[in-house]
């Protein structure tokens, strides 16, 4: 921190260093503040919002929540929709302090198969590299920044200055039986949607076309902006086609086809896109 709580990058608050952390219900941030060149706006992961009442006892700011999915608050996933539920209660509890909002996706945790940078051989080696090499997120970040330059521009909407598909699916139907696993599959396939999801950037509206395997075509008309559709996933290549005025704007075929056949249960997503 002392290196980088006053680089240009770091995000600030009040004239401080916004600095979060994975737990750390317990941590004393004083020694922090008083050791830091830099002020320091402590906003910690607590795992029960009624902590909260206690933080002003350890220096922290405020707080933010780690549930930025369905939960029962088991750190579980559950069928249903996204709620304000958690963010109500560590509202509630924190008073005047100050609550950060939670997302979802980090840049390198290949391990939970939620990363947004190019996957790295070099990383210290936990296992993921079974289902994340090979598996790009990379286009992710191509959908990202027309909300980010819009944040920082003050915009209530996204501007697009390049059109572009970007699309995700998984290669396997959660139904599919591997034959080579040594565990089962995993907990929760039954909520997955066996869907192609396909995010247009466009400047004006179009017509998109999605070919999932041997499924039939679907054309979607979509307007100008960011709009994410999907439809049901097919076996086979994954095809994706803008058009606009009978003219082809974008063509392109996923990399990675949907197939029916596995050794081993991987629900990680693969993420591509098509540029003109």
């Amino acid at each position: 921190m002392q290196t980088y709580a006053g680089h240009p990058a770091q995000i600030q608050y009040n004239d401080a260093a916004v600095v979060s952390t994975f737990v750390g219900d317990s941590f004393d941030w004083a020694p922090v503040k008083a050791g830091t060149n830099h002020s320091i706006w402590a906003l910690p992961n607590l795992q029960d919002p009624a902590e909260a009442t206690s933080n002003s006892q350890r220096s922290a700011d405020g707080a933010f929540s780690w549930y930025a999915w369905p939960t029962d608050g088991g750190n579980s996933i559950i069928s249903g929709p996204m709620t304000k539920i958690w963010d109500d209660r560590f509202i509630s509890d924190l008073g005047n302090a100050t609550y950060m909002a939670q997302t979802n996706p980090k840049t390198e945790d290949y391990g939970e198969s939620h990363y947004i940078r190019p996957y790295s051989a070099a990383h210290s080696e936990d296992g993921s590299s079974e289902w994340a090499s090979g598996f790009s997120h990379d286009a992710w970040r191509d959908l990202y920044k027309p909300y980010i330059q819009a944040y920082k521009a003050g915009a209530s909407s996204p501007t697009i200055d390049t059109e572009e598909i970007v699309y995700w699916y998984r290669i396997t139907p959660k139904g599919v039986t591997c034959t080579n696993d040594t565990l089962p599959a995993p907990n929760g396939i039954d909520l997955l949607s066996d869907s192609v999801f396909v995010a247009t950037m466009l400047k004006e509206a179009a017509t998109l076309i999605v070919t999932s395997g041997g499924n039939e075509a679907v054309s979607i008309d979509v307007p100008a902006g960011i709009t994410t559709s999907n439809v049901t996933m097919g076996v086979g290549k994954q095809s994706f086609v803008v058009s606009r005025g009978g003219q082809t704007v974008l063509n392109g075929t996923g990399e990675l086809s949907i197939v029916d056949t596995c050794e081993t249960y991987n629900y990680n997503l693969y993420v591509g896109s098509v540029k003109a």
